[in-house]
């Protein structure tokens, strides 16, 4: 691991995806994320780097960071799209009738299957299956993390 480090909004880090390959992402409010398309094996300036298409936006773990697994490259201005709250769905392991459609992960309307389409859940992922989600985006093929985080459907 790398130098330990802290948490700067608006800094890029490079995300290890093997062979040789990484790509970019930018710390927004603590612990969030933005991924950005941009596999390379080549060292970008973080102003290109969020330039980039967006890929999505996730909570990860401190660690991804804190251990330098994740090192920074620089700091960027963050895209005024990226500064807006995202909505995320979280489905109550207790009561899994109940999907809460939210900005922080546990308060907000309740909400059905259909709203939690295009949305991601309200979960702070680990470095390591963050990068696994990257590979299979480009390997072409589902993530079966992803996929386990999907809202299920159940009989009431």
């Amino acid at each position: 691991m790398g130098k330990r480090q802290k948490w700067t909004r608006g800094a890029v880090v490079t995300v290890p995806l093997g062979d040789g390959f990484h790509t970019y992402a930018q710390m927004l409010e603590d612990p969030e994320y933005a991924f950005f398309d941009c596999k390379t094996q080549d060292a970008l300036p973080a102003v290109t780097v969020v330039s980039r298409p967006l890929l999505f936006r996730l909570w990860v773990m401190r660690y991804a960071h804190s251990t330098g697994r994740w090192p920074k490259i620089g700091v960027a201005p963050i895209l005024t799209t990226l500064q807006e709250p995202v909505w995320r769905y979280n489905q109550d392991p207790l009561r899994p009738q109940d999907i809460r459609i939210t900005f922080d992960g546990c308060n907000g309307p309740l909400g059905s299957l259909t709203d939690c389409e295009g949305l991601e859940c309200a979960a702070v992922w680990d470095p390591e299956h963050v990068e696994s989600r990257l590979k299979s985006h480009y390997a072409g093929v589902p993530c079966r993390l992803t996929l386990s985080l999907r809202p299920r459907v159940v009989d009431v």
